[in-house]
């Protein structure tokens, strides 16, 4: 559907209730996950696939993706074992960590590929938790974020860069450290936050 531009966006997860109700082992998901990503990129080169311990020896799955061999995979990982899934398994790096963190995070990824074999630089994609405007979007988007990482028992966990400094200083310290894409996450209603962090951005 997207012709080709589908990029896939991936990781453990960390909250336990996520994986109760989809009934995965907490403690297994990393093993779970390695052969997720293998079965995919069968599928995804045409090979035939059947479930595990089934009886029928299975088939190609359909239809064949735009891009030949399957979309690029981004891995997001904090933990060594799951940074060398990124070497093993995907096409580049979810850097979903504040900045003072980013850098040592990178460097291992890029260490993972060369003693796996890996030829080229991945692709690197950071994210930041940000907020500008009113008291009411600072607050609503504070909220939401500790709602979110409630799960952590780290009160403050991630909290949103608000100051217009900070932003611009952290666009500027993941652009030093080549990062190809930077997300920044607005956990707000207030869609005026998008002109504003524009204008930071440049």
């Amino acid at each position: 559907m997207s012709g080709g531009r589908f990029v896939l966006g991936i990781g453990v997860g960390g909250r336990a209730d996520d994986h109760a109700a989809a009934g995965t082992p907490l403690n297994q998901r990393g093993r779970l996950l390695d052969r997720q990503l293998d079965d995919l990129h069968r599928i995804w080169r045409g090979e035939a696939y059947s479930a595990s311990g089934a009886i029928d020896p299975g088939g190609p799955i359909g239809p064949q993706p735009a891009t030949p061999g399957g979309p690029p995979i981004l891995i997001g990982a904090f933990a060594p074992a799951a940074l060398a899934r990124v070497a093993r398994h995907g096409d580049g790096f979810l850097c979903a960590a504040p900045l003072q963190w980013a850098g040592p995070l990178i460097e291992q990824v890029h260490e993972q590929g060369e003693q796996a074999g890996r030829h080229g630089r991945p692709r690197v994609v950071g994210q930041v938790n940000v907020a500008v405007g009113d008291a009411r979007t600072l607050d609503a988007a504070g909220t939401a974020i500790a709602d979110y990482y409630a799960y952590t028992g780290h009160p403050g966990w991630d909290s949103p860069i608000s100051e217009p400094d900070a932003i611009a200083e952290t666009i500027d310290g993941y652009r030093q450290l080549g990062v190809d894409e930077l997300v920044l996450y607005c956990y707000s209603d207030n869609a005026d936050q998008i002109e504003e962090l524009a204008d930071l951005a440049l």
